[in-house]
């Protein structure tokens, strides 16, 4: 009597889906099958069949060798970026509809920011969401805006504080600041009994600026210079905080983002006749739906008070 053949049923079918997927994204993230492999508690053999059956049925190599290790082919990444999100979303299912159910967030936000953004908007965003939701603590990773949003799009960070332009498609950005370049003056200054100055006022006065070469530098230049203006540059600081703090010491004037002077400074702060726009902050987050209780109370309460 022949053997009758296994007939997988739906069921089956879809658990055997999500292993391949699962072991298919894993292995994108290490680079290896033997990372996967670990990060699955599986063996390398189990990993490399999962990888091995969703090719096949694709039609398509979703791997090439990289060095030592593995790199997604071009369909690879397609399917990568289209597969992880739902992978994640269904490990994460069961302890985000906890957290919505009975209302209990996860004991750690993680955030990323850039160094201005983490230096002068995080900290306040912090201590508001801190006053009301003492029980959460928060991590904070900063780094360039490449890897915020890898990070971000990763899962290895809930959300961003930053200015991200152009805002991608498949990131939700919640404006909160409107960055722009204003004038700081030590106290008793003669631009200090001004609300405002034209760019041609500046003209002929020690500056304080940031090194040759830095982006901030190169857009203070441009601007200047479209006025006319060549102001003599005394000395270069690599740090806002530091620029701020030999303005005050009457070294010169500076020009600088206005997110980067508090109240408390020792400063005189002067508007630009000619706003000069700089960028937004805001907070990022993931345009799905897997957004953590904590994570949504931040971007809640950092756009209320916003909008107060």
């Amino acid at each position: 009597m022949d053997e009758c053949p296994v007939v997988h049923g739906p069921a089956e079918s879809r658990r055997d889906r999500l292993k391949q997927l699962r072991a298919f994204c894993e292995a994108a993230r290490a680079g290896s099958l033997s990372g996967a492999a670990r990060a699955m508690d599986a063996s390398q053999a189990v990993v490399s069949g999962h990888v091995r059956a969703l090719e096949e049925e694709l039609g398509a190599a979703l791997f090439r060798r990289a060095g030592q290790g593995l790199a997604p082919t071009r369909i690879g990444g397609h399917l990568y970026r289209i597969a992880f999100p739902l992978v994640v979303g269904l490990e994460r299912l069961p302890a985000l509809f906890e957290e919505r159910h009975t209302g209990v967030a996860v004991e750690v936000l993680r955030i990323g920011a850039g160094q201005i953004s983490g230096g002068y908007v995080l900290p306040e965003l912090v201590r508001r969401f801190q006053a009301r939701w003492r029980g959460t603590r928060i991590e904070v990773r900063t780094g360039t805006g490449a890897e915020r949003l890898e990070w971000l799009r990763g899962f290895e960070i809930d959300l961003v504080v930053a200015a991200v332009h152009p805002v991608p498609g498949d990131i939700a950005f919640h404006a909160l600041v409107h960055d722009e370049l204003v004038v700081v003056t030590p106290r008793g200054h003669a631009l200090a009994a001004h609300a405002s100055v034209a760019v041609e006022a500046l003209e002929g006065h020690r500056l304080i600026a940031p090194p040759a070469g830095r982006h901030a530098r190169h857009l203070q230049d441009m601007a200047l210079a479209l006025h006319g203006v060549h102001p003599r540059v005394v000395l270069e600081v690599e740090e806002w905080g530091s620029t701020l703090n030999h303005v005050a010491a009457g070294v010169g004037i500076a020009i600088v983002p206005s997110v980067c002077v508090s109240a408390q400074e020792p400063v005189c702060v002067v508007a630009i006749e000619h706003r000069m726009r700089l960028r937004t902050y805001g907070v990022a987050l993931r345009g799905d739906s897997l957004v953590s209780l904590a994570a949504q109370r931040f971007v809640d309460l950092a756009v209320a008070d916003d909008a107060r």
